[in-house]
């Protein structure tokens, strides 16, 4: 009996992917450059190099560099309305729960902290770019400011210290933790959980030894 052979399979074409999935792609791979090598490296070339793709593929997902800008510090945008926790609970739970959640969005996604703390954002986004910004960083500002308030109002905080004082200074560390990633790694680094236990006494007034 004849030996029969089967014809060989060409291999399948690779199926180009669709514009809802190839976007978020994109938009990362901006948030990435723009962290990593700023502005000036934000190009159409770049993109395509960091996504895997032709960079003129670059414009079958968006009609230009400024959409893509815009799609950008949208993903920022919806990354850190993740992190807010529900309305319910006792404010200074809402508020230790947002902290721990945007040091676990800083290892997941460290350019997307890194870029909302900085100005490297702001040297692309021109002008509807630049209000998304500014809605997203006061969007955290007041969530972070109402906890502070409600805090106070419930025996918590105590009404001696200056609110606007204790939101610096919420702010502030959450800022120089990010920070701190962007560096060499410390010798000694601190946990969230040692973090926020040092955060929570300033916020209590606690004294300690």
């Amino acid at each position: 009996m004849r030996d029969m052979k089967r014809p060989t399979r060409k291999p399948a074409a690779p199926r180009r992917q669709r514009t809802e999935d190839r976007r978020p792609q994109i938009a990362d791979a901006a948030l990435r450059i723009l962290a990593s090598k700023g502005a000036g490296h934000l190009t159409a070339a770049e993109l395509g190099r960091e996504v895997g793709i032709a960079d003129s593929t670059i414009f079958r997902h968006y009609r230009d560099m400024e959409e893509v800008v815009l799609a950008a510090i949208d993903r920022v945008r919806v990354l850190l309305d993740e992190t807010f926790p529900p309305a319910d609970g006792r404010p200074l739970d809402r508020l230790r729960a947002l902290f721990f959640a945007r040091l676990a969005l800083m290892h997941q996604h460290p350019e997307v902290l890194r870029l909302a703390t900085s100005d490297r954002l702001e040297q692309v986004a021109g002008p509807e770019g630049a209000r998304r910004l500014r809605e997203t960083i006061q969007q955290s500002r007041r969530f972070i400011d109402a906890c502070l308030r409600e805090a106070q109002v419930e025996g918590d905080v105590p009404a001696s210290l200056d609110l606007t004082i204790l939101g610096w200074v919420v702010r502030g560390t959450l800022q120089v933790a990010v920070a701190s990633t962007a560096g060499p790694r410390p010798a000694e680094p601190r946990t969230p959980e040692e973090i926020w236990a040092v955060l929570e006494k300033l916020l209590r007034g606690t004294r300690t030894p």
